[in-house]
């Protein structure tokens, strides 16, 4: 299935998330990706959830190049 141009949001658990210091990192390098529409940080559950039109696994391998790996949320 191609999603290239199809919008959905996931939602990553990101154990190192528990500053604006880590939030800062995230913010920068997956607003240098396109595709990334939007992103919620909630801090105290160490979770992201990101709006977007690209593969997921594209933001995982983001998150790990910074040394914040993440585990998409399972609904």
């Amino acid at each position: 299935m191609d999603t290239k141009n199809h919008r959905q949001q996931s939602t990553f658990v990101i154990t190192g998330l528990c500053c604006a210091t880590e939030e800062s990192l995230i913010r920068k390098k997956l607003a240098s990706l396109q595709g990334i529409e939007e992103m919620q940080f909630n801090l105290v559950s160490h979770k992201l959830t990101i709006s977007h039109t690209i593969e997921e696994r594209i933001i995982l391998q983001s998150l790990s190049e910074i040394g914040l790996p993440g585990q998409p949320l399972s609904a």
